[in-house]
């Protein structure tokens, strides 16, 4: 998991319609920078702000669902990572998810809070993936006369 200092670097946004579940993310992962939205117009707004590396979405939510969530926050950042939640789909729109961009999906109820972690790790990897790589480019084009 990542260094506490490490984790402000990665600042997540909840989006879940069922307060319990934004309540218990949020104090979960205290170490990180946390926002929250009930619904995905709220969700949108705050992805539009570039503040967000990383978004926990339920696949269900009345309004916009979460698969229409994920493919306008892919349109506006392509680079944020978002792990879909549910605790009603079919494996078919998780599938669907994954497809759109989905990083992985989670399954709530979570029996395993450390699914949550491994996630978000899984996350941070891939940003920073693309960051050492973007650096590695850069090199060599200053490198190219």
């Amino acid at each position: 998991m990542a260094q506490s200092n490490e984790k402000e670097r990665f600042p997540i946004l909840i989006v879940d319609d069922e307060p319990d579940i934004v309540e218990a993310l949020v104090n979960y992962l205290d170490d990180y920078k946390v926002d929250f939205a009930y619904d995905a117009d709220s969700a949108l707004k705050k992805v539009a702000s570039g503040k967000f590396k990383i978004v926990l979405a339920d696949i269900v939510m009345p309004g916009l669902d979460g698969i229409e969530l994920l493919r306008r926050i892919k349109d506006i950042n392509p680079g944020i990572q978002v792990i879909m939640m549910t605790g009603q789909t079919t494996l078919m729109r998780a599938s669907e998810s994954m497809q759109d961009g989905a990083l992985r999906y989670l399954l709530k109820p979570f029996d395993d809070i450390s699914e949550v972690d491994k996630a978000i790790d899984e996350a941070i990897k891939k940003i920073e993936g693309w960051k050492d790589t973007f650096r590695k480019a850069i090199r060599a084009k200053k490198k190219t006369p």
